[in-house]
């Protein structure tokens, strides 16, 4: 029973060798696939020989829908061509029952290797399996070299790869030489390829035969897949090389120059930024002299009352200080100049100006770049276009700082400042001291004058108690004599009457004397009497001349008022009409900024002493006080030196109407 079990399966190994060439096949999973028409001259066996492989199948299909080449990577797009096979099947069914189709028969040859044979080389590189993850350490050497279909070449050089003893032999071989070794001493194909073969990803074939391949198609299909990936790296390593090439060249050239325009924008950012900070160190300097100043003024104030109204001149300049005192010397401006200052001086400049800001970080980003496209501009794969440094650059190119509010702010903040400063010394510590001035010189003045008052007063009493005396006395001689005089009127009255007539003919002699001697003296010179406008002409340059010396000598100028009927002026702060008007000054005539003197009926307006004394202060800011002091009334200009022509008024009700405008002439 055993013996004829045994007898069957025998020859069923025999039938099934017969039936199907030894093809060496190896290998399944070399996932390629082609489609070979059915009419070739070629049988199933003979395309498993060819091709080394077993996977040759018997198929239909219509007509125009062969593959000539299929390769996938996965085995998951081989299951989704068989669906697709399989619903193709399905479609013609269906259509057959309609329409009948042509039908074509083909072979799919899946595993196939290629049909070129190559010379096998004395060490073969597996290494591309060994990536490929195709080959592991458990790999047989067999298994390994099916991959590449290593056969000896026949007797006929033909390529016949099929399982016979010559082939196991020679892999034992090849087994051998790689040092896979039997216990017999005899190299082993069925040995794996863990140890050096694995290791090095190289297998030595220098056997002492002469060897050909053929390449599993998968192989040949990754290698022309790397071999594409090198020349298309390596033509992207060429452009990138010439890029860099190119960038490297560009920033050579434009870097720098570019970075010094952002440096030369900074520079200008910083300066401004230093001047802001420095206008902010002088207003704390004049912020704590106005407080100083206010305080001194104040002192002084207090001092006032201790002086003695000696003189007019002093009672009227007190009553001056005070009045001005409640107009310029105010707490409400010393906290308001400390708290403006306190808001301005707390202002970070670095970090409040936009354009700053975004000077210095392109700056920064600017000098670590070394790629042009950041300074050109370039598509980034997510997200807009980045612009670039220079059109960046472009975009502020023309913008200023933006402190145009701060400047103003401490302008106009100055200006208040210094312009109080000027009005505190001008019209409270300036008259203060000419207070001074005038009391010392009242106290160490010689009293000459209370000493004649004093003299004339005793006179009159001494002359007053003699003319008493010697009235009383001669009231007595008087009567004495009346009555004598009386006794001897009648008897001088006849020698009297006798006279009469003598001295009347004297007297006609001595007229006709007096008569004779005036018609003996010489004439008078005649002189041609002056025009009335030449008179007035005179008289002009008179009151010029006399105005000049005022301005020159102070002690002239109380001269000067009282023979030109001088009256102290001012301007009228809200003006009514297109007309000017001037009023009565609250300061003394020395002090006043405009004189109105009287000449041939018509009123003058000339500049006072003091803006000539102050011209310094009247030519600051552009003129700026001068401008609104003397508006409407003098004509500010520049000229070489300091000259004045006086303004034409007109008397209307308590003040004065500017008819012609006069002017002032500061020096250059």
């Amino acid at each position: 029973m055993f013996k004829n079990i045994a007898k069957l399966i025998i020859v069923s190994l025999l039938s099934i060798s017969l039936i199907a060439p030894n093809v060496l096949a190896f290998h399944e999973n070399g996932e390629s696939l082609i489609q070979i028409d059915s009419k070739v001259d070629l049988k199933k066996n003979e395309i498993q020989s060819k091709y080394c492989t077993t996977l040759v199948e018997e198929n239909k299909i219509p007509e125009g829908n062969e593959k000539t080449e299929v390769s996938k990577k996965d085995k998951s797009k081989n299951s989704i061509v068989k669906k697709s096979e399989k619903e193709r099947l399905e479609e013609l069914a269906k259509a057959e029952k309609e329409k009948p189709l042509k039908l074509k028969d083909i072979f799919n040859v899946k595993s196939y290797h290629s049909e070129e044979i190559k010379d096998a080389p004395k060490t073969l590189d597996i290494s591309i399996l060994k990536n490929m993850g195709k080959i592991g350490p458990q790999t047989s050497i067999e298994t390994l070299l099916s991959y590449y279909c290593i056969q000896a070449i026949n007797e006929n050089d033909i390529k016949n790869f099929q399982i016979n003893k010559s082939i196991k032999d020679l892999y034992n071989k090849i087994a051998k030489i790689n040092g896979h070794i039997h216990q017999d001493g005899k190299g082993d194909r069925n040995f794996s390829i863990d140890g050096t073969i694995f290791k090095r990803g190289k297998i030595k074939l220098d056997v002492d035969e002469n060897l050909i391949f053929a390449k599993a198609q998968f192989i040949i299909i990754e290698e022309e897949r790397l071999q594409k990936k090198a020349e298309e790296e390596a033509a992207t390593a060429a452009t990138i090389a010439a890029e860099k090439k190119n960038n490297e060249a560009w920033i050579n050239e434009n870097k720098q120059p570019f970075l010094e325009k952002i440096r030369d924008k900074q520079k200008k950012y910083i300066d401004e930024i230093k001047d802001l900070k420095q206008s902010i160190n002088n207003l704390d300097l004049l912020v704590k002299k106005h407080k100083d100043l206010f305080k001194l003024a104040k002192e002084k104030i207090k001092i006032l009352q201790t002086f003695d109204n000696h003189t007019q001149e002093i009672k009227s300049l007190k009553k001056e200080i005070i009045i001005n005192e409640s107009q310029y010397l105010k707490d409400t401006d010393v906290e308001k100049f400390q708290n403006d200052y306190l808001v301005l001086s707390k202002i970070n400049f670095e970090k409040k100006y936009d354009n700053y800001q975004i000077v210095n970080t392109l700056l920064d980003e600017a000098e670590q770049s070394e790629d042009k496209k950041h300074f050109q501009g370039y598509k980034p794969l997510i997200g807009k276009n980045k612009i670039g440094f220079i059109k960046e650059f472009e975009a502020i190119t023309t913008r200023d700082l933006g402190s145009k509010r701060e400047k103003d702010d401490i302008n106009n903040l100055r200006k208040s400042i210094e312009l109080n400063i000027f009005d505190i010394n001008f019209n409270i510590i300036d008259t203060f001291e000419e207070i001074q001035k005038l009391d010392n010189e009242y106290a160490n003045k010689f009293p000459l004058k209370e000493i004649i008052i004093g003299l004339i007063i005793f006179l009159f009493i001494v002359a007053f108690i003699i003319y008493h005396f010697y009235s009383r006395k001669k009231l007595s001689e008087a009567r004495n004599d009346a009555e004598e005089r009386i006794s001897n009127l009648k008897r001088d009255f006849d020698g009297k009457l006798r006279n009469t007539s003598d001295q009347i003919k004297s007297f006609g002699r001595v007229t006709r004397s007096q008569q004779s001697t005036q018609t003996s003296d010489p004439e008078p010179i005649q002189v041609s009497p002056k025009t009335s406008q030449e008179i007035t002409s005179s008289k002009f340059n008179e009151l010029l001349s006399e105005y000049n010396d005022a301005l020159e000598d102070f002690t002239k100028v109380v001269v000067f008022k009282e023979k030109w009927n001088g009256l102290a002026l001012s301007r009228k702060e809200r003006q009514d009409g297109s007309k000017t008007i001037l009023i009565n000054s609250t300061r003394a005539f020395e002090k006043a900024e405009i004189w109105c003197v009287t000449f041939d009926e018509n009123y003058f307006a000339f500049p006072g002493s003091s803006v000539k004394s102050n011209m310094a202060t009247y030519m600051n800011l552009d003129f700026e006080k001068a401008s609104r002091d003397f508006k409407g009334v003098y004509a500010i200009s520049t000229g070489s030196g300091y000259s004045a022509e006086p303004a034409k008024l007109r008397s209307v009700g308590a003040g004065f109407v500017v008819d012609e405008v006069g002017k002032i002439s500061f020096p250059n």
